[in-house]
Formats: structure tokens, C-alpha cells, sequence
């Protein structure tokens, strides 16, 4: 049993002493936590097959036309001078002595290859591996198939590896949104998904080791694809380059407002929202509403084409949405959107969202709506998108999703953190982190508020594509502990006759605001 003075040994292993970047990322993560002892486990005399030659090409051509942020095939060296063991997996037992001496706790296997039964229970706690998807096969066709059938989302999944046996057991489980576009880009996001569950995964297995519950998982398994779904692949390659150049060349997808009347949380009729639409080149979103007399201030993300970077814009409606006034707001060298605007101790402040600068930055108002200055730093080093605060027993609470890794997807992973006092003292993160990992519910939509004595939270569904439709979420349970969350409903774009998408809901004073996505002809006023 482990005791907070005992640190967790955990092991990863690395072919000869080489590793992808999701790897690497795992390994320097692992290395900052002070609970976890990190062991190296350089494996030798590898045996694997390597995927057909119509399947490396059609991979290659898919990666130079549509590159991930991060190429899923760059390897990196690594220093085994300590905290290392080197094994042979076709030598004697000189090797498996070596890693019985290390007294693993948990040893991860990142290694495309089959090991032995002496090696998988040389842990006490276990050997885990990542699977992808539905069924265990080579890493290089991780997401093919979901890219390949458009399957909404691809599921990651830890498990304990047991060897001779026709199950495993189910140590974690997520899931991310697949990229239909690029077999490359999707790889990459589901990479960056596994180093997220791993470090979860980790973080509680290191608090407490023995608490994280298990289930019986039948091992699935799948021949690679062949060559008829690789020639099939080229051309739903094509086909789906070919659709997104002529989407772009006749159409624009601008964001637009849309108000109404305030609405039930069970039914956000949308039907009868009338539209306010922006200049053509440029889009509006995430919008926040203030009303105040017989004037509705609408706070809003602003973004010309031409820059492609968002500043914050406040719009000053009378109260059937004609608008009477505009201004820029707050503009910095970096793309700013989602502003978050709320009152405290008798003063206006706002967040915006600003994860291209990796800061969550507290601006206070100086003359309402068109003046704010600076105040503090509440989150740094951190990309953390559309904050959302709420005020709940003597605590501030800070929602975010956050985006640990260059390629992962923003809107997975929902953090959680509080404070005391906002003006002073550093957020504390909240020890369930992430707590909820879910692309159907995670990404904050706006304010939460009180419906009927319940907290709700508005949320992205973030599948098929970001910012699709609006969830709503009832808070069960919200303490320094524990987060517990109901999805209510969802409201799809689907309900308006010309929307795509919608990803934010506000309301004050009597009045509803969204905003959603609609197609334009580029060459029509």
C-alpha cells in the first residue's frame, strides 16, 4: 500500500531509446510530479510489422496535404544515464532481473509489440496500454477507421493488459471528436487525448491506488485495412479536399446574433428569434447580454476576415435589437473572444477568453460599457478557453476547458478551480481535474444560472464539429471535492431553418441571446 511519503514507481516503456512526441509529453509530465518516480524501460530486439506499402503512402500524401499541429511520426531521443532500464526482449533473464530490482508499481507499455507474461506481472499494480477505438491494432492505424466511416468520435481507453486471456480490464475511458478531414490531424488529436487520460489516470492512481474500479473488456480484434479501403480512402481523401475548396470558394460561414424572448430551460425555442446580422466581413459570437433600462448592452467577440483575430466589441440595442451603438472595447496583440462579463462587490469586471496568450486575465470596468483597464493574472501558463465563473458557497469557481497539448482538441476536457476572494490569492484546481472529459458537454456556452432552485451550466456540444449545439446541465454536486453534473437537454441548430451551428445562450433582464452559424454566397450581398 502506498503512503503519501512513498512516491508511485511508475514505468513507461520506449523502443531501444527513442519515442514519439505523445510519449515524450507523458514522460515530461510524469517527471514533474513530485508523487511519481519516473522509470525508463528501453526495450530492445523489438519484434513488429510494419503497415503495407499502400497504407504508408496514402498516410504520407494525407500528412503533407493536411499536417497535424504535431507529426504523430516525429521520435525523439532519450537520456537513459538514470532512472532507466534497458531490456532485451530476446535475451536471458538477466534483463527481467533488472526490472524486478526496479519494484515497479505501474509499468506503461507505449511499445507496438507483444511482452511476455514474466514482464506484464513484473508490476504490482499492473501492466497498462492504450487501445484506440474498438478493437487492438498497430498503432500506425490509430483513427483510420473512424476517419474512414466519419464515426463522430474515437474512444481512448487504459487497460490492463492480461496475457493468454480473452478480456482486459478497463482501468480509464475517454473520448474526442474525429477530424473527417485529415487522417493525420485526427491521429494527432487522439494522441493528445491519451496523454490527457494517462496523466489523469495517473494523478489518481498516485492519491489513491487501489480506489480506481475496473471492468472486463473482450478483446476485439480487426485485420488492418487492405488494399480496396486504402484505394477507397484516396478518394474519400479527394472528395472531401475537392467539397471543403468549393464550400470556401462560394460561401462564407459567418456567426451571427440572434434574440429573444427569455426561454424555459427544457425549451429554448429559437424558431422566433429574430437575427442580428454583422457586416459581411467579419463575424460576431459569444455574446453576452447586460440589460439596464430600456438598453441591452451585448458584449461580443468581434473578428475581421481580414486579421482573422477577435478583439471584444460592445453592441448598445434598444429593446426590440435595433442597434444604436458599436465600439471596440478591448484589443490586444493576441485573438481575444468570449467575454465574460459579470458583476462583483458593486463593480463590472470581464474575462475573456485569451488561450492564445496561455493567461485567464481579470479586466475591470472604468466608465460602463466602453471602458476597462487590466486588474490582475487569475491563471497563467495555461491555455484555458471560455472561463465562466459562478459565485456558490463563499467560493468563486472557475470552469474552463483546457488544452494541455499543441495538438489536442480545446474542448474535451472541462477544469475546475476556485478561490476565495477574486481580487487576491491564486485559483486552487480542483483534485477531480478534468471533470468532465466529454466533447458531447465539456466547453462552457455562457453564464450558468438558477432555474426553479437548480444551478445549470450551458455547454458545447462539440460533435460533429465545434460550437454544433447548446447543452444544458444541471449541477448536482459542486464542493472543494467533489462535481457532479446532469445533462438536461440539448438544443440543436437543426430547430432554425438556416443555422449550422450555435455554441453560446445568455439572458438578462427578460431577454435571450445566442449566437449561430449561418451560410452565406460569397458573391451575393
Amino acid at each position: 500500500m502506498l503512503t503519501k511519503e512513498k512516491s508511485l514507481r511508475v514505468g513507461i516503456t520506449i523502443e531501444n531509446d527513442e519515442a514519439p512526441f505523445w510519449v515524450n509529453e507523458i514522460a515530461e509530465a510524469i517527471g514533474a510530479i513530485p508523487s511519481i518516480q519516473l522509470i525508463k524501460v528501453s526495450l530492445t530486439g523489438v519484434r513488429k510489422s510494419e503497415p503495407g506499402i499502400f497504407f504508408r503512402l496514402f498516410a504520407k500524401i494525407d500528412h503533407r496535404l493536411l499536417p497535424g499541429k504535431l507529426s504523430i511520426h516525429s521520435r525523439a531521443k532519450h537520456d537513459l544515464s538514470s532512472n532507466s532500464i534497458t531490456l532485451n526482449l530476446r535475451s536471458d533473464n538477466d534483463d527481467l532481473r533488472k526490472l524486478a530490482k526496479a519494484n515497479l508499481d505501474i509499468l506503461f507499455h507505449f511499445v507496438d509489440c507483444p511482452l511476455s507474461d514474466s514482464i506484464l506481472n513484473a508490476s504490482h499494480l499492473g501492466t497498462y496500454a492504450l487501445q484506440f477505438g474498438d478493437a487492438n491494432l498497430p498503432l500506425a492505424y490509430v483513427g483510420f477507421a473512424e476517419w474512414f466511416a466519419q464515426q463522430p468520435v474515437t474512444s481512448v481507453k487504459i487497460i490492463q493488459v492480461k496475457e493468454g486471456q480473452n478480456f482486459n480490464q478497463l482501468i480509464s475511458e475517454s473520448i474526442t471528436k474525429t477530424d473527417f478531414l485529415s487522417l493525420s490531424r485526427n491521429q494527432t488529436a487522439i494522441f493528445s487525448s491519451a496523454v490527457d487520460l494517462v496523466l489523469t489516470t495517473l494523478h489518481r492512481l498516485s492519491n489513491s491506488p487501489h480506489s480506481i474500479s475496473t471492468r472486463e473488456q473482450k478483446i476485439n480484434s480487426k485485420h488492418p485495412p487492405g488494399f480496396v479501403a486504402i484505394v477507397a480512402a484516396f478518394f474519400r481523401l479527394g472528395s472531401r479536399l475537392v467539397n471543403k475548396a468549393l464550400n470556401k470558394f462560394f460561401f462564407i460561414e459567418q456567426w451571427v446574433l440572434l434574440y429573444g424572448d427569455a426561454q424555459k430551460i427544457h425549451s429554448v425555442d429559437i424558431k422566433n428569434f429574430k437575427p442580428i446580422i454583422p457586416p459581411k466581413d467579419r463575424f460576431w459570437a459569444d455574446p453576452f447580454i447586460v440589460s439596464q433600462g430600456n438598453k441591452n448592452y451585448l458584449f461580443i467577440e468581434e473578428l475581421p476576415y481580414q486579421t482573422n483575430k477577435g478583439h471584444l466589441s460592445c453592441l448598445v440595442t434598444d429593446r426590440q435589437g435595433k442597434i444604436e451603438a458599436s465600439q471596440k472595447i478591448i484589443e490586444t496583440p493576441y485573438h481575444l473572444s468570449y467575454p465574460f462579463i459579470f458583476s462583483y462587490e458593486g463593480k463590472w469586471f470581464l474575462i475573456p477568453e485569451s488561450a492564445e496568450n496561455k493567461t485567464v486575465d481579470l479586466y475591470e470596468c472604468v466608465s460602463f460599457p466602453f471602458e476597462w483597464r487590466w486588474r490582475r493574472t487569475l491563471l497563467e501558463d495555461i491555455k484555458a478557453y471560455d472561463s465562466t465563473l459562478h459565485f456558490f458557497n463563499n467560493r468563486v469557481w472557475l470552469f474552463c476547458t483546457v488544452q494541455r497539448s499543441e495538438g489536442g482538441s480545446p474542448n474535451d476536457r472541462l477544469h475546475l478551480y476556485s478561490i476565495e476572494n477574486l481580487l487576491e490569492g491564486k485559483f486552487v484546481p480542483h483534485p477531480m481535474n478534468p471533470i468532465i472529459s466529454d466533447p458531447y458537454h465539456a466547453r462552457p456556452a455562457g453564464k450558468i444560472f438558477q432555474h426553479n432552485g437548480n444551478w445549470y451550466r450551458p455547454s458545447q456540444v462539440c460533435v460533429p464539429r465545434y460550437g454544433y449545439a447548446l447543452a444544458f446541465n444541471r449541477i448536482d454536486v459542486l464542493n472543494e471535492n467533489e462535481y457532479q453534473e446532469t445533462l438536461i437537454s440539448q438544443n440543436l441548430p437543426e430547430e432554425h431553418p438556416f443555422l449550422k451551428s450555435m455554441h453560446t445562450y445568455n439572458s438578462d433582464g427578460g431577454f435571450t441571446i445566442i449566437d449561430g452559424q449561418i451560410k452565406r454566397f460569397r458573391f451575393l450581398n
